[in-house]
């Protein structure tokens, strides 16, 4: 497995975040609203699905939001900060320690997995999406919501040398079909104009990009 020694950095600094991590103004203005987007593109490719695995869960937001946008949906989350599933586990969610390369999950068990803003975190992207599509049941769906290399964004990311960790649309789509995922299409989940009003908000400067794949169905 070929790992960024950086994705474990990340998960130390988690680790000691895990305490005010919520209270960050970040959250309303920057998490909720991809989480938001990511729920709605959801609703549309799997209007009902039993049960949904959010991987790189932290505290548990998307495991709240998904429980009341899909209330017959049996809800899990894994995250490899110990500390984060505490939280996210603290109003009885199903939360699991694991990292993305590594799910403790059984093949074919879920037939929505989701993940947001953690995917530039994995230790291992080409295996953590290997692993997402081992744990999708054929025909089902995984989205994907991150900080991704496209127009203004490649440049800054380049410049702060993070450039290797936020992929271009392109390269996610090569991630996804090595893995056996069919990427369907990309929606803007964020952008500068709704960062700053706390809202999805549309405008030039995308933040947030998301991705929605498919497993194929047996046979």
């Amino acid at each position: 497995m070929r790992k960024d020694p950086a994705a474990g950095r990340d998960v130390a600094q988690f680790e000691r975040w895990a305490a005010t991590y919520d209270d960050s103004v970040l959250q309303e203005r920057y998490f909720r609203p991809v989480q938001r987007a990511l729920l709605h593109h959801a609703a549309v490719v799997e209007p009902d699905p039993p049960r949904i695995l959010d991987i790189g869960c932290g505290t548990g937001a998307l495991l709240r939001q998904a429980r009341a946008r899909f209330p017959r949906a049996a809800v899990t989350g894994a995250d490899p900060a110990h500390s984060m599933i505490r939280r996210a586990a603290a109003d009885g969610g199903a939360c699991v320690v694991g990292r993305a390369e590594q799910l403790p999950f059984p093949d074919a068990s879920f037939p929505l997995v989701l993940s947001t803003l953690s995917f530039h975190h994995w230790a291992d992207q080409r295996r953590g999406l290997a692993e997402a599509a081992r744990v999708l049941r054929p025909g089902g769906h995984v989205l994907i919501a991150d900080h991704f290399a496209t127009g203004w964004l490649r440049a800054v990311f380049a410049a702060v040398g993070k450039r290797g960790r936020m992929r271009t649309h392109a390269e996610a789509e090569a991630m996804l079909r090595t893995a056996g995922l069919t990427p369907l299409g990309w929606h803007i989940a964020l952008t500068v104009t709704g960062f700053l009003r706390a809202a999805e908000g549309s405008g030039p400067l995308p933040l947030a990009a998301l991705c929605v794949a498919r497993k194929p169905s047996a046979g």
